[in-house]
C-alpha cells in the first residue's frame, strides 16, 4: 500500500473503527471495500468523512449469497 494514495491507509483504518470486521483495497485500487454484518451506516459515515477533502463515492450494498446461476438456451 505503499504506492497508494495516504487516503487509502486512512479509509481503511476509520471504517474498521466503525465497526467493519475487515477492510481491503482491490488489487491496486480504485476500490477501497469493508465487510461487515451490522453497523453499515456508521462505517459509511465514517468513509464519506475520511474522503471530505479528497472525494470519492460510498455504496453500500448487500452480498448475494448463493451461487452463480446458468442459463442453458
Amino acid at each position: 500500500m505503499e504506492i497508494s494514495h495516504p487516503i487509502v491507509r486512512t479509509l481503511m483504518e476509520e471504517m474498521r473503527e466503525a465497526g467493519a470486521a475487515g477492510a481491503g483495497l482491490s488489487s491496486f485500487g480504485p476500490t477501497v471495500y469493508a465487510v461487515a454484518d451490522s453497523n453499515a451506516r456508521d462505517i459509511e459515515a465514517a468513509a464519506v468523512e475520511a474522503m471530505r477533502d479528497v472525494g470519492g463515492e460510498v455504496l453500500v450494498t448487500r452480498t448475494r449469497n448463493s451461487g452463480a446461476r446458468v442459463r442453458v438456451a
